[in-house]
């Protein structure tokens, strides 16, 4: 409850002060660091004005074994200048309340600051009634909730886990119109981490900037700069937990999953993951979809590449984003069953619904066939063959909603060139190279990127030029660049000359499109741009895969 809501009476009561004992505790071997402050948004109590409140205060002690609590360098927990705690209580009303104490002061901590006085003041509060105690006040909602919401960023340090994260609590009876003495318990765990590639031989803990953990229930995010140390992540109690990790560090993305893992609470755990790195996979994270779920794109557009007509394919990604091939084998030389008559590379796919016929490549729209009706013959069609499945697990194509929602309603919290919201920008880049390649910017979520870093058209519209160093920044920050990689039909590929559909992109999605059973839908842009368009099954459309962030 924000203390405006907090009221006190000219009446009020002060009772004797009583003080908040503390125990020395173990932290298990971890690295300790800081002092606990509470550094929070809530406000200082304003003076009360009526009648109903009673200023009181709170006597407590912590669980001796709440190891989680030793969060200084000497392995005991001592009370600073700010520390806040919070009581939940009912009023007489029968409504929940939550009330934050005022903040320590100096002369309100003693005993070598592991014991301080709290004071609080409630209204009207029903002393029939349990009341709750929880420290850090931070860990507390209005509505007397616990704001679990609060970890689900945080910064990977110890002093910041201590100071706001680090969730204690009891409940009691009042003991004759006072407040109850309590003991209070740690209710999460904390997790150090140390990171090291796959085969244990570099440790790039240093290294890491952002980090995802998942139990399946609850999501984590760090995100940080380069430092030395562990990351310290504060998470809910686990039992038997299969839990996935994703690590950014510089310009690679790792992986990592873990089954049966128990952590429990008011316990710190030194952990150690050795992470895979994950081939052709871009750091910058895209939301697409208003329940907050988020991607990342793979390194360049889908390719395959045969060396024996067809007989096999290796698939694979364009070495970088503005590759395509266009016009050159094998793109022009595709057969009507899969295979080819001339080696190279195709980058142009057919769109294959599951009610086709089709088996080997074939199915992966690698087709001259130009009769739409066998690439599907349902509206309700899948894709039958995910082009993600050709390359490893984990890989798939964006539904046209999700394509969509990333240009036209995803909130980015991305600010370029001065203009918030920043989505994408239609760009030609690579200008000062030998080949200029125009196509679509997109941004990364919550990226910052200033009026220096390119040539600036219209944010969410055209017109923006960049260099290759320029660009090379740009990739670094998490961009991705879709290049206007033309379009094939049958054998013949279109768009490469000006005046022939030139400067435009088609891009799959996953989505059959229900109202003709020959077409799917898929992004154009050209003179304009439209993430849900739809066309014939049998084009030969470029391909750009993601993973989703776990």
């Amino acid at each position: 409850m924000k203390s405006d809501r907090l009221r006190k009476s000219k009446k009020a009561m002060k009772k004797s002060v009583r003080y908040l004992s503390m125990t020395a505790l173990a932290l298990m071997g971890a690295v300790i660091t800081g002092c606990s402050s509470d550094e929070n948004s809530i406000e200082e109590p304003k003076q009360p004005e009526n009648d109903k409140v009673v200023t009181l205060t709170a006597t407590v002690s912590m669980d001796g074994s709440a190891t989680t609590r030793a969060l200084t360098e000497d392995g005991v927990k001592t009370f600073a200048e700010g520390d806040r705690i919070a009581v939940i209580y009912t009023d007489k009303g029968g409504n929940t309340r939550m009330a934050a104490s005022s903040s320590l002061q100096t002369s309100d901590i003693t005993n070598n600051g592991k014991s301080a006085s709290f004071t609080v003041s409630l209204s009207e509060p029903d002393k029939t009634k349990d009341v709750t105690y929880v420290y850090p006040a931070a860990m507390a909602n209005a509505d007397g909730t616990i704001n679990y919401d609060a970890l689900a960023s945080q910064d990977g340090t110890l002093s910041t886990i201590a100071s706001s994260l680090d969730y204690c609590t009891n409940s009691g009876v009042w003991n004759n119109g006072a407040l109850p003495t309590l003991t209070l318990e740690n209710r999460l765990a904390i997790c150090a981490y140390t990171i090291k590639n796959s085969d244990g031989t570099s440790d790039m803990t240093g290294s890491v900037t952002d980090m995802t953990i998942s139990d399946g229930t609850n999501i984590y995010t760090v995100s940080r700069s380069a430092a030395a140390g562990y990351i310290y992540v504060a998470i809910r109690p686990t039992s038997g937990a299969n839990i996935s990790y994703t690590a950014t560090a510089g310009a690679n993305v790792y992986e990592k999953s873990v089954t049966a893992k128990t952590y429990e609470a008011g316990n710190i755990y030194p952990l150690g993951l050795k992470m895979t790195k994950v081939d052709g996979l871009l750091i910058g994270k895209f939301t697409i979809n208003k329940g907050g779920d988020q991607v990342r794109f793979s390194q360049g557009n889908l390719q395959a590449k045969t060396t024996d007509k067809g007989a096999n394919w290796t698939w694979g990604f364009a070495t970088n984003q503005w590759d395509y091939i266009g016009d050159a084998a094998a793109n022009t030389k595709i057969n009507g069953n899969g295979t080819v008559s001339e080696n190279g590379t195709v980058d142009l796919f057919g769109w294959v619904g599951a009610s086709s016929s089709w088996t080997g490549d074939a199915q992966y729209g690698i087709s001259n066939s130009t009769t739409d009706s066998e690439y599907g013959t349902s509206s309700s069609d899948a894709l039958k063959s995910d082009w993600g499945n050709t390359i490893s697990s984990g890989w798939r194509t964006l539904t046209i909603a999700e394509w969509d929602y990333l240009f036209n309603t995803r909130a980015s919290g991305s600010t370029v060139n001065g203009t918030s919201n920043a989505r994408y920008a239609y760009a030609t880049i690579n200008t000062d190279g030998t080949s200029s390649v125009e196509g679509m910017i997109l941004f990364p979520d919550g990226v910052t990127i200033a009026d220096s870093e390119a040539t600036w058209g219209t944010i969410n519209g055209a017109g923006t030029n960049c260099t290759s160093a320029q660009w090379t920044a740009l990739e670094g920050k998490g961009c991705v660049f879709l290049p206007a990689a033309c379009y094939r039909m049958g054998a013949t590929v279109y768009g490469v000359a000006s005046g022939d559909y030139g400067n435009a992109f088609y891009y799959w999605s996953s989505s059959p499109y229900t109202a003709n059973v020959e077409k799917a839908y898929n992004v154009y842009f050209g003179q304009s741009l439209s993430p849900q368009s739809y066309n014939f099954r049998s084009y030969g459309f470029s391909v750009r895969l993601v993973r989703d962030v776990k």
